[in-house]
């Protein structure tokens, strides 16, 4: 009985991501050797945000194709593992340091001193969400390799002149979460999954 009741808090307290169908969906094995495009299953996907994990499937191929079958990529990993990870090495010595935090779709670049409009965004990152659908990805930490920030800076976009606005991470940092969300649920994803693992980090008193 107390299985089935924890159970039931980790069902009523999740988020359930939103899918939508788009055209570069191919984010599987068949997606990657043939190109994107029609190689997910919708109906099949799911993303949840539970109390203190992330649960996912993925599935690659058509469904229904005896030529290359569909296939189930579920995981599920602990807001202290997997992308999140906080028993790295690197954090052992400190090389790596700071809270992990997520984002949705593409971060903005600056040029002049004014913020580039969301499709030169888009070019730079060369991800539309309008065809892609939205994203999230997940920056592990604030910084790595002992000295360098995942964050945009002064020094690094030439005091706003040109490069990835100061406070945006670089997307060279960014680990993706999961993609062909629907249009505009990314951010409310994004944040289910920080105010979540943010719930969790007072329980538990990890980083």
């Amino acid at each position: 009985m107390h299985h089935f009741y924890g159970y039931l808090i980790l069902w009523l307290n999740r988020y359930k991501a939103e899918f939508d169908d788009y055209f570069c969906a191919g984010t599987g094995i068949c997606g990657h050797m043939f190109g994107p495009g029609c190689f997910m299953n919708p109906g099949r996907m799911y993303f949840y945000v539970l109390e203190n994990a992330l649960e996912s499937n993925q599935p690659t191929c058509f469904s229904r194709n005896p030529c290359c079958p569909g296939v189930d990529w579920i995981y599920k990993f602990y807001f202290d593992r997997g992308v999140f990870d906080q028993q790295s090495m690197d954090r052992a010595i400190g090389c790596s340091r700071g809270t992990p935090e997520v984002f949705s779709n593409n971060v903005t670049f600056v040029c002049c001193c004014m913020d580039c409009p969301s499709l030169c965004n888009s070019c730079c990152e060369c991800y539309f969400p309008s065809i892609c659908g939205d994203r999230v990805r997940v920056v592990n930490a604030e910084t790595v390799q002992c000295c360098c920030p995942t964050r945009s800076n002064w020094c690094f976009n030439n005091c706003g002149l040109c490069g990835v606005k100061t406070g945006d991470p670089f997307p060279v940092y960014m680990v993706p979460l999961v993609r062909q969300l629907k249009n505009g649920s990314g951010k409310t994803l994004a944040d289910a999954i920080n105010n979540a693992r943010g719930q969790w980090r007072q329980r538990t008193g990890a980083n």
